[in-house]
């Protein structure tokens, strides 16, 4: 069971001057990067449907249905590859690289804003799919390879999997074979996460999952089970049918690499002139595909002052790279640049999900989609939300702290903790306690020089008057804190632990930390309630409660107490 306990302006949580907030704000100098703003996606679908440029043919659809079958998918998820098959259909897309266990909540936010998307489009009578395209391709392990839970004591645990203990350099994730880490993986988690009732069948869950194959296999199969249900469907980049499929794009990537680059980088000009940082960067001599070698490793191409292309230990002209990508479509792969105008080419894409970090890049993609000639996407802000255990709601009580002040303070516990005291005794506060003293003082001061000026025998009584009045203030003071700093050991303890449940590490939960840390805690079904909770998708970061079912074990009183419904600050 879910409620609002309120929400906060993503632009106070990211650094600095941000496309993220000026975007959502609709400031009309970035409008042009996007080519148009989330809030015109319907008048954009009245005036006509996107269409995929490259329309793959029924092949390519028979393939994915039998890749989605092989891996799991629900008759929910083959349903609506039917669906996107047949004309008039639309695609709503997200996408992240096969991260350990499907990565921090970030990803589990994206899904449930594609879906949650899809279906307000079915409402305005518009067949969308929710697809997330599955990047099996990257080749950043460190990224990928481990995820972090919280223990019974909010303490952050890292479980990761030795998904290849050789030199991984160039080699993409998805291929790898890692299955036999599985038994090892859910030991490590037992350990780490708080034991309830759910623990076993969470681990057990994720060993049924694994199968045999390899790490993309497994990654498929959990967001089958997963999402499936709610008409979710993936596309692994690697898969065959989607290689040969890609083939015409492949041609025209290789042909106008240079009008890509070009564009690009007058787009990071353009937006640096406006004052924003910036996240899309390239080597200098690079070229947009990656070169696959033995279906595992992928290296960078270089192009040479001589018009060859080079990578790690091959070399080909430019009529021999076009042939390459014509007649063996497998042997590229995509970066960051090409990514999202493959996915539109092969998909009637409407609308792509994504977090601030990818609309800062997105921004500058623009003259890609142009260069081209692929219809762009809008893109659509993903949901950005923190979730409020039992636990954090006892300790936001217990701190007379409100959960959306509580999440701003939370970076620093000590700031928390001043916050919590001086809410608890407004006299704590120094400024506070500095007016009262003037306030008590300051007529004296006035009453002495009156008295002064009639009689000046009279005035050195009256400041000792006011020496004693400021002496017994200055007592009670010592007195107060000391008193306070004898509860304050509890509130700085408090303070913390509610820091580490709000930011761990000082981050935002999303960024970090694995869903399966509150899946133990409240089960599977609060993910799936957060598609019905009003503008989940909306832009603001929103501060969500999960509350314990009659068949969990009650909440603490403090946290009942709290008042957490439905509002918003």
């Amino acid at each position: 069971m879910l409620s609002y306990c309120g929400s906060v302006p993503m632009a106070a949580l990211l650094p600095g001057r941000h496309v993220y907030g000026d975007y959502c704000a609709r400031k009309p100098e970035l409008i042009p990067f996007f080519g148009a703003h989330y809030d015109d996606v319907r008048a954009l679908l009245e005036r006509g449907l996107p269409n995929a440029p490259l329309t793959p043919d029924a092949s390519f659809y028979t393939a994915w249905s039998n890749h989605a079958r092989d891996h799991g998918a629900p008759d929910e998820a083959l349903r609506n590859l039917r669906l996107l098959a047949g004309p008039g259909a639309v695609a709503c897309v997200t996408g992240q690289q096969q991260v350990l266990l499907t990565g921090p909540l970030y990803t589990t936010y994206k899904i449930v804003s594609v879906i949650s998307w899809s279906r307000r489009l079915r409402a305005w009578g518009i067949p969308a799919v929710p697809v997330f395209w599955s990047v099996s391709e990257d080749s950043d392990l460190a990224e990928i390879d481990h995820v972090f839970v919280l223990d019974g004591d909010a303490g952050c645990r890292k479980i990761s999997v030795p998904i290849f203990p050789g030199k991984s350099s160039g080699r993409m994730a998805g291929p790898l074979q890692a299955m036999s880490a599985i038994p090892e993986l859910g030991a490590d988690l037992a350990m780490a996460l708080r034991p309830t009732e759910r623990t076993a069948a969470l681990i057990g869950e994720l060993g049924a999952a694994a199968g045999a194959g390899p790490w993309s296999g497994w990654h498929t199969r959990l967001l089958y089970r997963w999402f499936g249900a709610d008409g979710l469907v993936v596309l692994d980049e690697s898969m065959p049918a989607l290689k040969v499929a890609s083939a015409a794009v492949w041609r025209l990537i290789v042909d106008r690499w240079p009008r890509l680059h070009a564009a690009v980088d007058a787009d990071r000009e353009a937006l640096t002139r406006l004052g924003y940082a910036t996240r899309l960067r390239r080597r200098r001599a690079s070229v947009p595909p990656f070169f696959v070698r033995d279906e595992c490793c992928r290296y960078p191409v270089s192009y040479l002052p001589n018009g060859a292309y080079c990578w790690e230990d091959g070399r080909a002209t430019q009529s021999e790279l076009r042939v390459l990508a014509e007649g063996e479509p497998w042997r590229l792969s995509a970066s960051v640049l090409t990514r999202p105008p493959l996915m539109c080419a092969l998909l009637p894409a409407v609308l792509y999900c994504g977090g601030p970090g990818e609309l800062a890049y997105h921004a500058q993609l623009g003259g890609a989609y142009a260069a081209l000639e692929i219809p762009r996407p809008v893109f659509v802000p993903r949901a950005s939300i923190t979730l409020l255990s039992d636990q954090a709601r006892t300790l936001c009580a217990k701190l007379d702290v409100a959960p959306c002040d509580a999440l701003g303070a939370a970076v620093d516990p000590h700031r928390l903790c001043a916050r919590a005291l001086a809410a608890r005794c407004p006299l704590a506060a120094p400024e506070t306690w500095t007016a009262t003293q003037h306030a008590a003082v300051a007529p004296l001061e006035r009453l002495a020089a009156a008295v002064e000026r009639e009689d000046a025998s009279l005035a050195a009584p009256l400041r000792a008057v006011i020496d004693h009045v400021a002496s017994r203030l200055d007592t009670v003071r010592r007195r107060l804190e000391r008193s306070l700093a004898t509860r304050s050991e509890a509130t700085t303890r408090q303070a913390g632990k509610l820091c580490r449940l709000l930011r761990p590490q000082g981050r935002l939960q999303e960024r970090l930390l694995s869903p399966l840390t509150y899946v133990n805690e409240y089960g599977w079904e609060w993910i799936h309630e957060l598609l019905e909770l009003p503008e989940i998708d909306t832009v603001e970061h929103k501060l969500v409660a999960l509350h314990a079912r009659p068949a969990d074990r009650r909440a603490p009183r403090a946290a009942r107490a709290l008042d957490c419904g439905g509002g918003r600050t």
